[in-house]
């Protein structure tokens, strides 16, 4: 589960990044504003991503990304649909991961209760 959110996290940094100069050519943010806020959003999912291996709160603070990639959708419309199709594979991201830890889990446990399985 960790490394596909991060994953999609460090997509949307990419996305984030590619939003500030949309924000201040198109729409009226002043360019302090766009470009602060913007990188403050760029550096807040890269961190969350490279955190998503060693911290719990990181799910938590995805999920606050993807609101506010949401909520981005008030200055650039287009926002809206990206962030909330981030939303939707984020959410994927984390039902597929929490299987797929769920096998590897059932996986070594049955490896470390018969070590070598081909001897009989």
């Amino acid at each position: 589960m960790k490394t596909l959110c991060a994953a999609v996290l460090a997509f949307e940094s990419i996305v984030l990044l590619l939003v500030i100069p949309v924000a201040i050519q198109t729409h009226a943010v002043s360019p302090a504003v766009g470009i602060g806020g913007g990188i403050f959003l760029v550096v807040a999912a890269i961190y969350l991503s490279a955190a998503q291996r060693r911290h719990r709160w990181a799910l938590t603070g995805g999920w606050v990304i993807q609101v506010i990639m949401i909520l981005l959708g008030f200055l650039v419309p287009i926002m809206f649909f990206l962030g909330a199709i981030f939303a939707i594979v984020w959410f994927y991201a984390i039902r597929v991961g929490r299987q797929g830890d769920a096998i590897k889990a059932a996986r070594e446990a049955q490896e470390k209760n018969n070590p070598n399985p081909n001897v009989a």
